[in-house]
């Protein structure tokens, strides 16, 4: 192997920031619960273990091995001003990698969706209550808890979904 091509090291580069910024982002659910699982062995903990290492290890890390193999046939090639033939192509295909860069975010997302869809299949009663307490702090939000779950639900899941299908088909697309 001679190294990575721009595409790769675009991908990579922009990758593993939103990747650490969506694994800080999920601190506020206590998403890798590991003391209480070896504490108390709650299912509601192993379960919400589960879907963060699914969610926000598992599934970004398969999308970045699948776009890293597909990016090595991609030439990317981006001159200073763009003027040549086919640099708006160039340009797009850049940008389709930085926004699957972005899918990180996307499953962090729906992540946070699928956790205040359904709170009590992760959380007892009184670790709900201090997740609400945080964000409440956090992000500042004065609703009641259902309104507060389907408006969350809303606001994380469907777009989530939408921002990791929409980049990883512009990519297919261009690439």
């Amino acid at each position: 192997m001679d190294g990575l091509n721009v595409a790769q090291e675009l991908l990579t580069l922009f990758f593993g920031l939103f990747y650490a910024a969506s694994i800080a982002a999920a601190s506020w659910l206590s998403g890798f619960p590991t003391d209480e699982i070896v504490r108390r062995r709650s299912s509601a903990s192993v379960r919400r273990f589960i879907i963060s290492f699914l969610s926000l290890n598992v599934a970004p890390v398969i999308l970045f091995l699948w776009a890293f193999a597909r990016c090595n046939r991609v030439s990317l090639e981006i001159f200073i001003p763009p003027c040549g033939p086919g640099q708006f192509h160039q340009l797009l295909l850049a940008g389709s990698i930085i926004a699957l860069a972005l899918t990180n975010l996307g499953f962090y997302r729906i992540y946070v969706g699928v956790l205040v869809l359904c709170p009590r299949s992760f959380y007892s009663d009184s670790q709900w209550k201090r997740v609400l307490r945080k964000a409440k702090e956090k992000y500042l939000y004065n609703c009641e808890e259902l309104n507060y779950i389907w408006c969350k639900c809303r606001a994380h899941l469907l777009p989530g979904i939408v921002y990791v299908l929409a980049p990883s088909v512009l990519f297919i697309i261009l690439s």
